[in-house]
């Protein structure tokens, strides 16, 4: 093995420009080394990316994605987000029901029922935020991670 070692090296210390070696009847070309040494970086980069990808940035993302699910999940099974027409509709039924009352008595709904305009501000404005609540899930990312989506009413 050394003398064939040796002998590469002695053809390799004469050659003046990229030149084939031989070994045996073998030939090498000195450009191969080149070409190796260009892809090296390349090489090295795409595999650190890809490493990362695999190993970090993947588990990390599934984590975050999960959470968001299960948030997403927990607000459309949980809550009564999917309730907020009728309930909306129930309060101004009632409200108006109050407001008739105070109007018999003579006095301010508000001296009855002090959250009384806050409580109409919202249920008057329900209809809208039902509305943007179907419509800023209807185009999120998250509608296709959930299999929930059909909890939001338009």
């Amino acid at each position: 093995m050394k003398k064939g070692v040796q002998k590469l090296w002695a053809e390799l210390s004469k050659a003046q420009k990229p030149a084939k070696l031989s070994k045996q009847g073998k030939q090498v070309k000195l450009s191969v080394v080149d070409e190796l040494e260009d892809l090296y970086s390349q090489l090295e980069e795409a595999t650190s990316n890809a490493s990362y990808f695999a190993y970090d940035m993947v588990p990390e993302m599934d984590d975050k994605v999960r959470k968001a699910v299960d948030g997403l999940d927990d607000m459309l099974l949980n809550s009564n987000i999917s309730d907020l027409r009728d309930i909306a509709n129930e309060a101004k039924g009632l409200l108006d029901k109050l407001q008739s009352n105070a109007e018999d008595l003579g006095v301010d709904v508000e001296d009855i029922y002090a959250d009384y305009q806050e409580m109409r501000e919202w249920a008057d404005g329900a209809d809208d935020l039902a509305y943007d609540v179907a419509r800023e899930f209807e185009s999120s990312l998250l509608r296709d991670l959930t299999a929930f989506a059909d909890r939001v009413k338009y």
